[in-house]
């Protein structure tokens, strides 16, 4: 993807975890933490100064939308609409700036948790 022409959401699995809720280990639940990178290149060759930061601002507010519009019972699926996986919650617990000066890059590093409960 080149970033000259377009903005990029990179996503980072970081952690996983299991519990055992009961004493029967046959019923878990996973915990997984992600991380999503939305970055935008800062052009001074635009017609105004803050296109990145409204675009930046704009890629947010998307991923937020889409997060939240479909934390409870998330699905993966395929291009045939088949379900590759499922969860029972997904949230967006931080957000913080991550810009980078030197590359002339604007952006946010979002920490997201993904629960799946009574596994068997």
């Amino acid at each position: 993807m080149d970033i000259d022409s377009q903005s990029v959401i990179v996503v980072f699995e970081d952690s996983a975890s299991i519990d055992y809720p009961t004493i029967d280990y046959s019923v878990r639940n996973e915990n997984f933490g992600f991380t999503l990178h939305l970055r935008v290149l800062h052009r001074r060759d635009f017609s105004t100064l803050t296109f990145s930061r409204d675009r930046l601002k704009a890629l947010y507010e998307i991923t937020r939308h889409i997060l939240e519009s479909k934390a409870f019972r998330p699905t993966v699926v395929d291009g045939s609409n088949n379900t590759e996986g499922s969860a029972d919650l997904i949230k967006l617990t931080s957000r913080s700036e991550a810009n980078d000066r030197n590359k002339r890059l604007l952006g946010y590093k979002m920490s997201v948790e993904l629960k799946r409960f009574a596994v068997c």
